[in-house]
Order: structure tokens, then C-alpha cells, then sequence
């Protein structure tokens, strides 16, 4: 009975040092974001399972999760689904980056602070790999001065 506690609790242990060896990071290129500008989230996958994983093998392999933080309704609602398809293996000790523009996929255009992480899911494994929370602001501009120019309209 202890020899099999024991296993069991090798294999979990073992199981949870697996989960640790790929790890995901998001990163942002500023802080501070105009309503309506273009927000590039940059994901960084590290592979130090000693093994070659196989990624993008469904389109939803890598998904974003955004958080609003000023509004009462934390969720941001979700204008459309990125294709993230493109299979590519990364190798042992290697890592990844893959970048793309989450302003078309997120209504994130009201001023605020909003959090965001990133998502993996490798076919074959148990569980999700998570990145950890960055937090960005979106602004509205101010509108400084506005005139027409140019040549006035003809009159008849």
C-alpha cells in the first residue's frame, strides 16, 4: 500500500514538473494605447520539456483572455475569433514568438485599464498553459482644433 501512495505521489509530482517546463509570456509593445490604435500583443512560448512539441494545430490553439478593469462588467465583449492556424513544431530548449494585432477581435475602445493573458493549448497535453496578467490603458484623444480648408464651394 505505502509503495503504491508512493508512486501516486511520483506521478503527480512528476505530472506538475511536466506543466512547469513550458512556460508563455505576453508582452505588449507600450503601455499606454489612443482609443482605436492598434494594440500588438507579442507571445513568447519556452519549450524545456526535453521533447518536441507540436503547436498550432487548430485554429484556437492560442487564445488571448482581456479584462476590463474601470468598467462594472469586467468582460470584454469578443467582435470576432482569430485564426491563430499554422502548425510549426518547437524544438527542446527552443522558444517561440508570435505577434498580432487584438484591437479587430476585443471591443477595447472605451478609456480604461484592461489586463491580459495569453492561452496555450498543446494537443495531447493535460490542462492549459497560462502567461502571466499585463495591464495596458486606453485613452481617448482630445480633439484640439478642427476647421474646413481649402478652395470654398462655388456660389451661384
Amino acid at each position: 500500500m505505502k509503495l503504491k501512495v508512493f508512486l501516486f505521489t511520483l506521478f503527480l509530482a512528476a505530472a506538475q514538473a511536466v506543466m512547469a517546463q513550458v512556460s508563455v509570456n505576453v508582452t505588449l509593445d507600450q503601455d499606454i494605447y489612443l482609443s482605436g490604435e492598434s494594440v500588438i500583443a507579442t507571445v513568447e512560448i519556452t519549450n524545456l520539456t526535453g521533447q518536441s512539441l507540436k503547436l498550432g494545430t487548430q485554429p484556437n490553439w492560442l487564445e488571448f483572455h482581456i479584462e476590463s478593469k474601470s468598467e462594472t462588467k469586467p468582460y470584454v465583449n469578443r467582435l470576432g475569433e482569430m485564426d491563430m492556424s499554422g502548425e510549426f513544431n518547437l524544438g527542446a530548449s527552443m522558444s517561440a514568438k508570435r505577434s498580432i494585432d487584438i484591437l479587430p477581435y476585443f471591443e477595447i475602445l472605451k478609456s480604461g485599464l484592461y489586463t491580459l493573458s495569453a492561452i496555450i493549448h498543446i494537443d495531447g497535453w493535460e490542462g492549459d498553459f497560462n502567461s502571466p496578467v499585463v495591464s495596458f490603458n486606453v485613452f481617448n484623444g482630445v480633439e484640439v482644433l478642427t476647421f474646413d480648408v481649402g478652395v470654398p464651394p462655388k456660389e451661384n
